[in-house]
């Protein structure tokens, strides 16, 4: 597996463990340039191709999403372009408008309205990125913004390769305070548990005892009555003895009676 492989797999499995991101599908936020150069740098020209391109890196399903805003700026720079990039821009707007589109606070008309980088920053950056984005863009700003929030994933393309970045300062210092308050928290309940662990461990060991001895006289038991199961005859056999014994010494008394009147 290539280094950039591992370093996306490594990512994304800190972000799930720490930030509860989803894995599958996998959710990309994408912006207008991320899909500019994914045009330009003719690796496909569809949301299909887009996704398979996205899967050379992070095996599991994505879901692809844009914002409101990133409509509007593409179809402002259609139409100041020159003819040249025209085409590109028309198609990035095509591939925009086949995602699924997200609004800022739930208000459609201030998201059309807002900066792109603007709304991508609130959708990420509130609660942790609690919607689980992984942001793709080529913005070097927008990606320097996002990198002081926590738990936001960057993607973007180094020429016509796809990196995941590595997790940001910010989400590994907030892992380390995450990690430092579990230590903190767990001198008394340690503590508590050890006691509880020594409790349970006393209780398991003398049910243990009693199911041991329990299961020893039931095995003497079940050996017997296998005996007897397996000879059906030998009941019969020891009341046969029983019976033989006593005729023998009742013989004896007899033998004896009859040596005394003879004497």
């Amino acid at each position: 597996m290539p280094d950039r492989k591992k370093q996306a797999k490594t990512c994304l499995q800190f972000h799930a463990r720490t930030f509860n991101l989803p894995l599958s599908p996998c959710r990309i936020l994408c912006d207008a340039n991320f899909v500019f150069h994914f045009l330009q740098s003719k690796l496909g020209d569809s949301r299909e191709s887009l996704e398979r391109t996205l899967q050379t890196l992070i095996p599991n399903k994505v879901t692809l999403h844009c914002v409101e805003a990133s409509l509007n700026e593409t179809l402002a720079l259609a139409e100041e372009q020159a003819l040249e990039n025209k085409a590109l821009l028309f198609k990035t707007l095509e591939l925009l408008r086949g995602m699924d589109k997200l609004t800022v606070g739930g208000d459609a008309v201030a998201s059309f309205r807002m900066a792109p980088g603007e709304a991508i920053r609130k959708l990420t950056g509130s609660q942790n990125n609690r919607h689980g984005f992984v942001v793709a863009t080529m913005d070097e700003e927008l990606k320097q913004s996002l990198r002081q929030l926590v738990g936001v994933p960057i993607l973007s393309f180094s020429r016509v390769v796809l990196m995941l970045e590595p997790p940001s300062e910010a989400s590994k210092r907030f892992w380390k305070e995450m990690e430092e308050k579990k230590k903190g928290v767990g001198k008394e309940e340690r503590k508590r548990l050890h006691e509880e662990s020594v409790s349970l461990g006393k209780r398991a060991r003398l049910e243990e005892e009693k199911n041991e001895s329990s299961s020893s006289s039931l095995k003497k038991s079940k050996q017997s009555n296998y005996r007897d199961n397996k000879n059906p005859n030998h009941q019969q056999t020891k009341k046969m003895k029983s019976v033989t014994a006593k005729l023998k010494a009742s013989k004896k008394k007899r033998m004896k009676k009859k040596g005394k009147s003879k004497s």
